[in-house]
């Protein structure tokens, strides 16, 4: 016996399988009913009676498998798929033909547009000219008159116009004149400020001398020799800033943080230890370091003596910094950084003998940087504090700096010191 059968209506073949013996099946080629035997021989059902649907699903060995189906499915998917872009690519094209037809009618309707007004502007201009040719026939000594008139006129507005332009120059050249003359700069200003006019009730003998000093940053003058320079600011010539960089002190500025001068014994100490220096100094005799000092000739020199007593305060417990030693210290860095510090930290700020800076350095405000200006200049008027009275030596040459110091120590331009070069007869 066979492994297929074939259908006995369209000869399509078929797998044998016992489970289809005698039950009636339909071919799934010719959609015909037959019935399979037990002999692998199929028969055609002649009857009118519809064959039952069998759960098997059959498929001719020639024919295409259920995956070639799903391929040939997908296949067609595809292709419908690339059918539709291709329909709506073509349509974008016949979009964009339709926009570029349109865009180019416009430009040619523009276009025509243009030249059909040019050419009218053709006639126009050839249509004045052959009136002009008939109006200079008839009259070219009148036309020659108006031609001379006509520039005499255009002659007489130019220079009309420039007579107005060359006065607007002059008015602009006196306006800026007048305020580069009348304006000072912020250096004269400092400096005016310094050797300005004194209020009534500071003229009288000592006071005026104090009155001046107190403008400057410190009171850094000798008041029984040293002149204060009352000077013309606008004489005075001032030179190129420069700027100084005080960082490197604050490692040894921010050893006194917390300290107060001590002025009698050149130190700097804390302010509740102020009253044992003193006790200590007053029993001085009883201690070998006074013997000691004398025998060197210390007790001569005011800087000597303060680091010998410094270093007996030292074995007391006493922290003390001398000044000496300090400004020692500051003298790493430049001349000038050093004069700036040296004054900021010794010099006094008013009659009373009030240490303000020294007071911001002691709370731990550092100065990072100082510009310092330099001024000078001769006529110099000098206000001399005599035994009875003021003496006004006159004919002074003098120099000294402007400074101004960064962060909250700017409390603008102030003269740092002003000292007398020489006289003049």
């Amino acid at each position: 016996m066979s492994n297929s059968f074939t259908c006995p209506h369209c000869e399509a073949s078929y797998p044998f399988k016992q489970a289809l013996v005698d039950k009636a099946v339909r071919c799934s080629k010719c959609k015909q009913p037959f019935k399979l035997q037990e002999n692998g021989v199929a028969l055609a059902v002649r009857s009118q009676q519809q064959a039952p649907p069998s759960s098997e699903q059959f498929q001719p060995e020639d024919g295409p498998s259920t995956e070639d189906v799903k391929v040939i499915e997908a296949a067609k998917q595809k292709a419908a798929q690339a059918a539709e872009r291709k329909a709506q690519i073509k349509k974008s094209h016949e979009n964009i033909r339709r926009q570029m037809s349109t865009t180019l009618s416009a430009a040619a309707s523009q276009a025509a547009s243009s030249e059909s007004v040019k050419k009218e502007s053709q006639r126009l201009q050839a249509e004045k000219e052959k009136t002009g040719r008939h109006e200079r026939k008839g009259g070219s000594s009148s036309k020659n008159m108006s031609v001379r008139l006509s520039n005499q006129g255009a002659a007489d507005s130019q220079n009309s116009r420039q007579w107005l332009i060359g006065c607007l120059l002059c008015v602009c050249v006196v306006i800026i004149a007048g305020f580069v003359f009348s304006s000072t700069s912020e250096y004269e200003d400092a400096l005016a400020v310094f050797s300005g006019p004194i209020d009534k009730v500071d003229r009288r003998f000592p006071r005026r001398h104090q009155a001046h000093l107190e403008r400057c940053w410190v009171m850094s003058y000798d008041e029984d020799s040293a002149p204060i320079i009352i000077l013309n600011a606008e004489e005075s010539e001032v030179g190129e800033p420069e700027i100084l960089d005080l960082t490197p002190a604050h490692s040894v500025l921010s050893k006194l943080k917390g300290m107060a001068p001590v002025p009698n014994f050149r130190m700097w100490a804390l302010e509740e230890a102020h009253g044992k220096i003193e006790s200590l100094w007053n029993q001085r005799i009883d201690f070998s370091w006074w013997e000691l000092a004398k025998e060197e000739g210390l007790v001569d020199d005011p800087d000597l003596l303060a680091i010998a007593f410094a270093a007996f305060l030292k074995e007391e417990g006493v922290k003390v910094y001398p000044y000496v030693k300090v400004l020692k210290k500051l003298e790493e860095g430049t001349v000038l950084a050093h004069r700036v510090l040296s004054l900021l930290l010794l010099g006094c700020t008013d009659a009373e003998g009030e240490t303000k800076w020294m007071k911001r350095i002691s709370g731990g405000s550092l100065p990072s940087s100082a510009e310092l200006i330099p001024f000078s200049g001769e006529h110099g008027k000098g206000l001399l504090l005599g035994k009875t009275g003021y003496e006004f030596p006159k004919s002074l040459k003098y120099d000294g700096y402007l400074m101004r110091l960064d962060g909250d120590w700017d409390e603008g331009l102030r003269v740092l010191a002003c000292d007398l070069t020489s006289s003049q007869e």
